[in-house]
């Protein structure tokens, strides 16, 4: 008894008039770049939410926030807006 084998269907040939997809590949300079420039938002977030977290009841009244807004701000990861 012999058994047979069965082959999945080939993938079909791309149209010649299909373009290529190509994927853009950064050069390193940029995602070193990219990588400075989110690590100095990121300090800036923490740098910020730390300073509200300083503020006076009275100041944060003048600016329209209350403790309980700067404590929810105060909690977020410095990775998140």
């Amino acid at each position: 008894m012999s058994e047979s084998v069965r082959l999945a269907p080939a993938m079909p040939a791309r149209a010649a008039t299909q373009p290529r997809r190509t994927v853009a590949v950064p050069a390193p300079g940029a995602l070193l770049t990219a990588l400075v420039l989110r690590l100095l938002e990121w300090q800036r977030r923490a740098r910020e939410r730390h300073e509200l977290a300083a503020l006076s009841d009275e100041a944060l009244r003048d600016v329209g926030l209350s403790r309980a807004d700067i404590f929810e701000e105060a909690r977020k990861p410095f990775w998140r807006a």
